[in-house]
């Protein structure tokens, strides 16, 4: 999905909390000696017993770690790593999402 600017985190939702959706997140940074970009990757659980009870969202970040969050808390969660990023950095320029297909 492109995603339009400024980025919205909002946009980034449905295609991350889908069951068994995996996710690669490609985020475009300003720096102090230019433009950089960084990619993230997340899965999004069935749930119990394959029924979409207790779901999970998993987010895989090389920067920030490795994190198992409900998938109602993934709106509050993604909106804070785009504010850690905004405050690590000169800011974000964009956040592009890719659906992965498993082979």
């Amino acid at each position: 999905m492109d995603n339009p600017r400024p980025a919205s985190i909002d946009a980034l939702v449905p295609g991350a909390t889908t069951n068994g959706a995996y996710g690669l997140y490609n985020m475009g940074l300003s720096t102090t000696t230019g433009r950089a970009a960084h990619m993230m990757a997340s899965y999004c659980s069935h749930g119990t017993f394959g029924l979409g009870f207790n779901r999970s969202f998993y987010f895989f970040d090389p920067n920030m770690g490795e994190y198992r969050i409900g998938t109602d808390d993934v709106v509050p969660f993604l909106r804070a790593l785009n504010t850690a990023y905004q405050d690590a950095f000169l800011g974000v320029n964009d956040i592009d999402q890719f659906q992965v297909e498993r082979g």
